[in-house]
């Protein structure tokens, strides 16, 4: 028989450290009295994040098309503001976005998704600049139709895949 005891101590519990956008959905659904599991709370705030980021390169996107338009081609600027804000995008992703598990599956969904849309942009451009459509009216609709595509991608596509 040995004389070793069996100390039992108490865990302190670990402190969570949250973002401020966790925790201002987790304000927002306590005041509205709703209550959801951590699994549903992680993916409302990664499509939050995921929306803001989205936003920003949209809005980047558009300016630097916008001014880049007034010197050179539209085929031109559409290639150098996408190129600008895939990377930012993507710099965004990497830093705030992208769960650490599945960083390298988000990666390339991202640059899948981008470069689809690079060249449905580019094609509509191609298209209807030929026949002397405003060339920011077209940017506008294709940044709503590849939003459109993505959407669909993400839905029927990529997840029914099992990420690794």
């Amino acid at each position: 028989m040995s004389n070793t005891k069996k100390i039992k101590t108490k865990k302190k519990k670990e402190v969570e450290k949250v973002d401020t956008l966790t925790q201002t959905v987790r304000d927002s659904l306590a005041s509205m009295g709703r209550k959801v599991n951590p699994y549903q709370e992680q993916l409302l705030v990664q499509v939050l994040k995921s929306f803001l980021v989205g936003g920003l390169a949209t809005i980047v996107d558009i300016i630097i098309y916008c001014i880049l338009c007034h010197f050179i081609n539209p085929l031109l600027a559409n290639v150098i503001s996408m190129g600008v804000t895939i990377v930012l995008g993507l710099l965004i992703g990497i830093k705030y976005v992208y769960d650490e598990k599945y960083k390298k599956t988000s990666i390339r969904q991202y640059l899948i998704l981008n470069g689809i849309g690079f060249l449905v942009t580019e094609g509509m451009l191609f298209g209807l600049t030929s026949i002397r459509w405003n060339a920011i009216l077209i940017k506008v609709l294709a940044i709503i139709l590849v939003l459109v595509i993505k959407i669909l991608i993400r839905r029927f596509i990529f997840s029914k895949q099992k990420i690794s």
